[in-house]
């Protein structure tokens, strides 16, 4: 996936998330994700949240996401 980053303007990426209930006596519930690629239909699923981040930051990096976010207030402030 990192390397489709660069190559192009415009990705359309389809992410779904979801809680999985643990197995097992007083199991906590976990995160799970996947995202796929609609002009490629892969596949990614993740299983913990740091894949995620990995997975989706070549994307960000290639977008200036982060200058774009720069300007973006956080909840808490008003």
């Amino acid at each position: 996936m990192s390397d489709y980053a660069g190559e192009t303007s415009t990705h359309v990426l389809i992410l779904r998330l979801w809680r999985e209930t643990g197995t097992g006596d007083g199991a906590e519930p976990e995160w799970r994700a996947l995202i796929e690629d609609v002009s490629t239909r892969q596949r990614y699923p993740v299983k913990d949240m740091t894949a995620l981040q990995a997975l989706l930051a070549p994307y960000g990096e290639a977008m200036a996401l982060n200058d774009f976010l720069a300007g973006v207030p956080a909840d808490d402030e008003p």
